[in-house]
């Protein structure tokens, strides 16, 4: 149930964003009194058509990658015939144009803000960034950095969540050799600071984890090691575990939380390890056969059994809700802030300070999709308005075939006072599409290697 609901809710957030970019290119237009031909949610085949009473082929295509409204006098201009020449697009002014391009990212905007919106009505609850461990030797430990410190501040940016650690850190990288940290000691309501060295602080090409490359983990509440489920033709079903044990023992090894059970079974890939687990009032020895599963290019033990995630305590939690009027106000700073780190973002991949093995592809947009689902109706609209703002950013990219490279031939239009030749256009949209199918397929491949574990 929890997987169709994960599934049902994916589709439904990607083809909000996709209908809202096409519906501001589409309602602009018609407004203007330009005749609309197609208007097509994916590429490729059709599965669905019909042609409505306004004459447009309305269309659902195979490859749910995108969309496309198509209009009269946008491509083919010798074809349109004379009586409707004042219905097509190439015939309207350079600035009607311009709004037509420029309608689809910003209806992404527009519902990124809503959706924030949103999210702050309802409420949001983040985990306060307080370390839970410190690697030795690592630049979290250089930097005097301790279990329990809460982190308050990154440079200038106050930061109440992960989150915004992430992001100020990320935006750091390659910019300054030290990160100045403040910091809240555990027990302590004095803040000191920490000068974090980010000079040698390199992230994993396939698997970008920011705290792992640092040498810190977030803290996370102790797990009682009661079984929650069992995951169907596992190890452990094939063991006969069952939902409800309290493991009590690994190999003769007495464990308490969860991280015991898991640091255990991971050291054993395709091995027998002994269960003991308390059913009722009666203890069982069990012996498992485990499976394997790639992490980190390793081989690790596999059990196949889900737990109870724990509940965080409620000093922990910092709660963002606002009422109808003011929840505008950070629902747009919000917005503001992630347009900006997509633009640092992907300045860093193009001066090489962020390899572009780190691009997520589809499967990582449906994975994380999936999981906002899961986590409750703020994530999830957070999500929905996170990757709306990035869909819009994208298509603002000067790249022919996207909606920046139609504005940017319409930008030289008004420098040079006449149209970019209707064969250059041409061929910039080809070189733009393979351009985009590459970085589609390149990060589709980066999904599937860290699924995979490939190096």
């Amino acid at each position: 149930m929890q997987l169709a609901v994960s599934i049902i809710g994916a589709i439904l957030a990607i083809f909000l964003i996709i209908i809202i970019h096409e519906m501001g290119h589409f309602f602009v237009a018609r407004a203007f009194g330009i005749k609309i031909l197609r208007f097509s949610l994916g590429f490729g085949k059709a599965l669905y058509k019909r042609t409505g009473n306004d004459g447009t082929e309305y269309v659902l295509a195979l490859i749910p990658l995108g969309g496309y409204v198509k209009m009269l006098g946008e491509a083919d201009v010798q074809s349109v015939p004379q009586e409707e020449m004042h219905r097509a697009f190439h015939r309207k002014p350079l600035l009607v144009r311009m709004g037509v391009v420029l309608a689809g990212p910003v209806t992404n905007f527009i519902l990124a803000i809503l959706v924030f919106w949103a999210a702050y009505l309802i409420g949001m609850e983040h985990v306060k960034p307080i370390i839970g461990r410190i690697v030795p030797h690592s630049f979290a430990a250089a930097a005097g950095l301790k279990p329990g410190d809460r982190i308050v501040r990154v440079g200038e940016t106050p930061t109440y969540h992960w989150q915004q650690v992430v992001m100020s850190l990320l935006t750091s990288m390659g910019n300054v050799k030290k990160a100045i940290l403040w910091v809240e000691p555990k027990g302590t309501h004095r803040v000191i600071e920490r000068r974090l060295d980010l000079s040698g602080w390199k992230l994993d090409k396939r698997n970008p984890q920011v705290f792992e490359t640092l040498g810190l983990s977030p803290y996370f509440p102790p797990i009682k090691p009661i079984i929650l489920k069992v995951l169907p033709e596992s190890p452990a079903a094939k063991a006969h575990l069952k939902s409800h044990d309290l493991i009590v023992a690994v190999n003769g090894q007495r464990v308490k939380e969860w991280a015991q059970v898991t640091e255990t079974v991971s050291q054993w890939p395709e091995k027998k390890i002994m269960v003991t687990v308390l059913r009722g009032q009666r203890t069982y020895e069990i012996p498992v056969y485990l499976g394997v599963q790639q992490r980190d290019k390793q081989k690790v033990g596999y059990l196949g059994v889900m737990v109870k995630a724990p509940k965080y305590p409620e000093n922990m939690i910092h709660l963002e809700r606002y009422n109808v009027l003011t929840a505008w106000v950070p629902a747009t700073i919000k917005s503001w802030d992630l347009l900006k780190y997509n633009a640092i973002v992907l300045v860093k991949m193009m001066t090489a300070k962020l390899s572009f093995k780190t691009i997520g592809g589809p499967i990582s947009i449906f994975q994380a999709a999936g999981q906002a689902t899961q986590a409750g109706w703020g994530i999830y609209l957070s999500f929905i308005g996170f990757i709306s703002l990035t869909v819009g950013f994208i298509n603002l990219l000067p790249i022919p075939g996207l909606d920046g490279g139609h504005l940017l031939f319409q930008l030289i239009e008004g420098m040079i006072r006449r149209p970019v030749p209707e064969k250059i256009q041409q061929y910039g949209f080809t070189l733009g599409m393979l351009f985009v199918l590459l970085i589609v397929v390149h990060a589709t491949i980066n999904d599937l290697l860290r699924i995979f574990g490939s190096a």
